[in-house]
């Protein structure tokens, strides 16, 4: 289930934040109004760990920004942060998960 923080659940900010293998990445274009993506395998995977955030109620309380939780069976297993940005898309600031339990 996907969740907006808030107030009452900002105590699972950082819980989702371990390391995760990073194999590739994608990339967008936008082209005649069209969206499409490549995907790029590097050719050698590596570990990636965010550093623990402070909370920032901001997050909560204006427009323009938010974080987004993800639960499985009540445990947070996942965050996104995102805020719009200068050219009017959102950009990502970070993204947290969990290990496979």
């Amino acid at each position: 289930m996907i969740t907006k923080m808030t107030q009452l659940n900002m105590k699972d900010f950082n819980k989702p934040n371990e390391s995760f293998i990073v194999s590739g990445r994608i990339i967008p274009t936008f082209e005649n109004n069209v969206w499409q993506y490549t995907e790029e395998l590097f050719s050698e995977p590596y570990f990636k760990k965010y550093e623990d955030d402070d909370i920032e109620s901001s997050y909560i309380e204006e427009d323009g920004k938010a974080v987004f939780f993800y639960y499985v069976e009540n445990s947070c297993i996942g965050r996104i942060k995102i805020r719009s940005n200068w050219n009017g898309y959102a950009l990502i600031e970070d993204i947290t998960v969990a290990k496979k339990k």
